[in-house]
């Protein structure tokens, strides 16, 4: 694939591998080179997606593969507009209050996903050449910023639910989904990792962390879709 040298919250040079194409080159580019980028630039990053439902922005987290830009879509497809894909951006207002910055549109996802959602992986456009996810376009929010309202982690089992997470173990469970952990303890020492710790502690504190349970497959996504509304008030 390549190297990427991020500079300042402001510079991504690109040293690519001989036999790197140009999609793979921008899928780094747009994944680990913005998410390092955003970090540089003060912002507490999230490996998540933020949906607007109502007058509230929510914002959901997960391992890769877990479901976090199919949930957006699926919200998305009942009118819900989509924040973010990945890069889950935060910063905290002057009144301490966590903001989500607009981000990136459209989401991405697996074939299977994108079936399950009434998507056509023959009439999409694939990621990249050989790999099996591709593009969608969800309602996209306006641009501005929105205020994070809360925060869900995905979950597996049999029955879904909604559960609240005690303060006291939200950190812990939101800690593994800051986009700078992926780059492992030597880059978390480097790069500032007791800021984004503390700014991960005065974002828990100003809003509930809830757990989504759900089961490991797609056969209940309307259903998980209407739960999240009902949750939010609508």
């Amino acid at each position: 694939m390549g190297d990427l040298i991020v500079e300042g919250g402001h510079f991504i040079s690109v040293v690519p591998a001989p036999d790197a194409s140009v999609d793979t080159l921008g899928l780094f580019v747009a994944g680990a080179g913005l998410g390092v980028l955003l970090h540089q630039r003060g912002l507490l990053v999230l490996h998540g997606s933020g949906v607007q439902i109502g007058d509230r922005t929510v914002g959901f987290l997960g391992g890769k593969g877990w479901g976090k830009s199919t949930t957006a879509m699926a919200l998305g497809q009942r009118g819900h507009l989509v924040v973010s894909d990945e890069h889950l951006a935060i910063r905290l207002n002057e009144d301490g209050q966590p903001v989500v910055l607009p981000g990136s549109s459209p989401v991405k996802l697996w074939a299977d996903a994108l079936s399950s959602l009434g998507g056509v992986p023959e009439d999409s456009v694939p990621v990249r050449a050989g790999l099996n996810k591709y593009y969608a376009s969800p309602p996209a929010a306006s641009g501005q910023s929105s205020t994070l309202d809360q925060l869900y982690l995905l979950d597996v089992g049999e029955q879904l639910a909604i559960e609240r997470v005690p303060p006291a173990k939200a950190f812990f469970g939101v800690v593994p989904h800051l986009y700078i952990c992926r780059f492992g303890t030597s880059f978390l020492q480097a790069t500032g990792a007791s800021e984004s710790f503390n700014r991960l502690s005065a974002l828990i504190s100003k809003m509930p962390v809830c757990r989504l349970v759900r089961r490991p497959d797609l056969t209940q996504l309307s259903e998980m879709a209407r739960l999240i509304e009902s949750h939010n008030g609508r």
